[in-house]
């Protein structure tokens, strides 16, 4: 490989344009190619760069050695097969894939071509900062809140695969148990899910693109006590014995995504890093399918969240 990591990126917006960054600034990688279907949004972030407008996917990937995938969700599937046929490492914004088979054939295929495949579940780099997995304890009840105004992007798929994953990803990591059952109401901008895993914890889960209150925070009861992190004022308060009463850990880990994306370089590199892998992020695929399922059974597009989780994480 050459001393410096070719980068590029699929997908031109917003996120994509966050990717770019990240490798910019990274030592050892040059941007070299950006790849939209929206050619005169792919030459404007390629300016930015100082990299090429690609005009197919095929020529791309000609071009680099590393991939940030931030194209809609439900074309993260399709892309990340071409690209680890093609032998490239992947960085997979989530969610890895929409449907569980698919994300155990990516996975599959990185391992079977020995390339890195990174999935953007960056919530985890302040979890393991603040010390929240690896505790060998489960917590018996989780409550989260991912909750906002409408953005205007992520549109083309619901809120539990925009911005609940996230949270069905931070339960799995911390429950560590199967899921068993899943209840869930709502439309596609706003869903209320409680998912009871097999070794008896409860999870709750409330996200929304249609809040003017804006939230991210996560409540894990333990038999000592409670953890509450504020993900928006990057803090954390307890009343677990032994834990401090509260932790500003925005000076821990300012930057995530970057973190993360650094993690995927240096595995690129064969270094040794902690990061969200494709196989790690199976578990969150499988909860967003069956929360989906769950709300499409009870013809839930029709019905707004209600009722005593829904007013408790609004108050």
């Amino acid at each position: 490989m050459r001393n410096s990591l070719r980068a590029g990126v699929i997908g031109a917006g917003i996120f994509g344009g966050y990717h770019a960054a990240k490798y910019l600034a990274a030592e050892g990688t040059v941007v070299t190619s950006i790849f939209d279907v929206d050619a005169a949004r792919a030459q404007s972030l390629a300016e930015k760069c100082g990299a090429t407008a690609a005009r197919s996917l095929d020529a791309f990937l000609d071009a680099v050695d590393v991939v940030t995938v931030a194209s809609p969700a439900e074309t993260h599937f399709d892309i990340g097969r071409v690209a680890l046929e093609a032998k490239r490492h992947v960085y997979m914004e989530k969610p890895l894939a929409m449907e569980v088979g698919h994300a155990d054939i990516l996975a599959e295929l990185a391992e079977a071509h020995e390339r890195v495949l990174f999935v953007g579940h960056q919530e985890r780099v302040l979890m393991d900062t603040v010390g929240l997995t690896g505790l060998g304890e489960t917590p018996g009840r989780l409550e989260f809140a991912r909750c906002g105004p409408a953005s205007g992007r992520c549109e083309e798929v619901s809120v539990v695969w925009d911005l609940m994953v996230h949270d069905l990803d931070l339960a799995a990591r911390m429950v560590g148990s199967a899921p068993a059952d899943v209840v869930a109401a709502g439309d596609d901008n706003e869903v209320a899910a409680t998912v009871t895993f097999d070794n008896g914890a409860v999870a709750s889960f409330l996200a929304s693109r249609c809040s003017a209150v804006r939230r991210r925070s996560m409540t894990a009861a333990f038999d000592d006590g409670d953890v509450t992190v504020d993900f928006l004022a990057r803090s954390l308060s307890s009343t677990r014995p032994g834990m401090r009463r509260r932790v500003e850990f925005g000076n821990l880990v300012a930057d995530p995504l970057g973190a993360h994306v650094n993690a995927f370089l240096a595995a690129v590199r064969g270094e040794a890093s902690d990061g969200v892998r494709g196989a790690d992020a199976r578990d969150s695929v499988i909860l967003a399918a069956m929360v989906e399922r769950a709300r499409s059974r009870t013809n839930s597009r029709a019905v707004r969240p209600a009722g005593e989780l829904r007013e408790r994480l609004y108050a």
